[in-house]
This record gives C-alpha cells, structure tokens and sequence, in this order.
C-alpha cells in the first residue's frame, strides 16, 4: 500500500511539473516590457510597463547621455552627450501609443551628413525615407499603428563599414549609421 500512494505522489509531481513547464512557454500574461527584454532580448534596457508607457506620443525622447532613452531595442551604441548612435544596419526603438487610429507625426532629430541613409519602419510597415542631407525628419504616420507598443525600425540596405574604414585617421571601428539626437512622436 505504501509502494502505492508513493507512486501516485510522484504521478502528481510529474504532472505538475509538466504543467508548469508548459505554461512557463506562455507569456501572454507577462507585461509587454517583461517580454521584449527578458524573453524576447528585443529592448535594450528594462523598464516596467507604467515606465514604459511613459515614451507615447506627445513625448520627447532625448537619446543624449542625460536623456531618457530607455525605449531602444537592439542596434543602439551607449549614449553619447550629443546622442547615441544607431549601430549598424538596423536599430529598433518602442513607443507606446493610446490611439492607434488618430494621424500622427514623427520627428527625428540626427546630426546630418553622418552615416548614411536609411528608411523607418512602423510595425514592419515602411513609412518614409531618412536620407542622409537632413537633420529633420518629419513623416506622417496614418497606418500601422497599433494600442500599445509599436516597434520603430531605423534600417538601412546600404553596407555599414566601421568608421575607421571610412576615415583611416580615425581609431573609432564601431558601425556607425545615424546620430540620433531624439524622437518626437506627435499626435495631429
């Protein structure tokens, strides 16, 4: 009897272990900002979801050594006192979004004639262009938004070469492709 009731324990044991095992791959009730840092690995910093619902539109988001830049995902250098550099043939960056159907505008602020051109994505969809010429960059957004956290892409087709292949005298061999000085996300 003993043999018994010892083994239906360790039948109970399994199976909640493997309960648990099961819906530890479930993350839907996770927070949005728990999942893009710790499981997905797609924010570079953590913040919790009311910290992060802090970068929505209306927001300026200041990517200088004293700002608030903690909305980056992958492709961004260490923040720098004039900005930090998107690293790379893309750099991602969040922005939470309470209206996903009113029209939007967004402003980025670069240091121009540095790097090289790139287009911006929204969610995957490609809104506009960002070449190089500008310091300014102002497009319309009226698709692709969704309630919450919306994914920014910074991409580029162009090979980005280390700078010091660019200018030799430079010891600098980090892939740098656009200084980004902040990000405006305005509701029209």
């Amino acid at each position: 009897m003993k043999k018994v009731v010892a083994y239906f324990i360790s039948a109970v044991l399994v199976i909640a272990y493997v309960f648990i095992l099961i819906k530890s791959f479930d993350t839907s009730n996770t927070e949005k900002s728990y999942d893009l840092f710790y499981i997905k690995k797609e924010l570079k910093y953590y913040s919790s979801q009311k910290e992060f619902e802090e970068y929505c539109e209306n927001t300026v988001i200041n990517y200088s050594d004293q700002g608030n830049y903690k909305n980056q995902g992958e492709g961004w250098d260490v923040p720098e006192t004039d900005g930090t550099w998107a690293i790379g043939k893309k750099s991602v960056f969040f922005i939470y979004i309470s209206d996903p159907d009113a029209k939007y505008e967004i402003q980025i602020s670069a240091a121009a004639n540095e790097g090289y051109n790139n287009r911006l994505l929204v969610n995957g969809t490609e809104i506009g262009e960002l070449p190089i010429s500008e310091q300014e960059y102002k497009l319309e957004l009226d698709k692709g938004l969704v309630k919450g956290l919306n994914k920014f892409e910074i991409a580029t087709d162009e090979e980005v070469l280390p700078y010091n292949e660019k200018d030799p005298d430079s010891i600098d061999s980090r892939e740098l492709n656009l200084l980004v000085k902040s990000v405006y996300l305005k509701k029209l």
